[in-house]
């Protein structure tokens, strides 16, 4: 049977934003800045509703919960497999509930709730540097969802444990290797 939970989580670390803008396939297009050095990339790269208000992508959230099964053992297998295999979460968009301020007004000041992250990052192809400018929420940001499961194949004390490791040891967003997007749940509670 299938069974429906609210989850909560708010963030403990900065969350980043930098997702793959599509419309750098076309080649039609033309780009700002030089190679490894745009210092507007953060806007064909944040995730932001019309109204500027940010969010992430459910499968963020799944990716997270399915990685903390990972850390769970069951005989000689983890759980991450059960967990990908069943886990779903309803909403498509996760909304923070912060707004990205104005251009002019988006600063590199770390203790704003959204601000411009600027920093060197490695080009795994060439092992070069560039910088990289990306949206970013200061630790504190918030979120919540209704997640899915078959409780043939996973308990809700299972579910919970896999999203609790998650937000510990994978996290959301970009930056995630280096402890970004790190995250708690704040409130689980099954649906009757």
């Amino acid at each position: 049977m299938k069974i429906y939970a609210e989850i909560e989580i708010e963030g403990i670390k900065p969350i980043l934003f930098h997702t793959f803008p599509i419309d750098t396939l076309s080649r039609s297009k033309s780009k700002s800045g030089t190679a490894g050095e745009d210092g507007a990339e953060w806007k064909k790269t944040v995730l932001m509703t019309a109204d500027r208000e940010l969010y992430i992508y459910n499968s963020y959230l799944c990716g997270a919960i399915v990685a903390g099964g990972k850390q769970i053992k069951i005989g000689k297998a983890t759980l991450n497999k059960k967990v990908g295999g069943t886990l779903e979460v309803v909403e498509s968009h996760l909304h923070l509930g912060l707004h990205v301020p104005e251009d002019d007004q988006l600063l590199r000041k770390e203790d704003e709730d959204v601000y411009l992250d600027v920093r060197s990052v490695v080009n795994p192809m060439t092992k070069g540097r560039n910088v990289r400018y990306r949206v970013a929420a200061k630790a504190g940001w918030k979120t919540k969802a209704t997640i899915s499961w078959d409780d043939s194949v996973l308990s809700a004390e299972d579910v919970k444990a896999c999203a609790e490791n998650g937000g510990l040891f994978e996290g959301v967003g970009d930056g995630r290797r280096i402890g970004f997007g790190r995250f708690k749940v704040t409130h689980f509670k099954v649906k009757k």
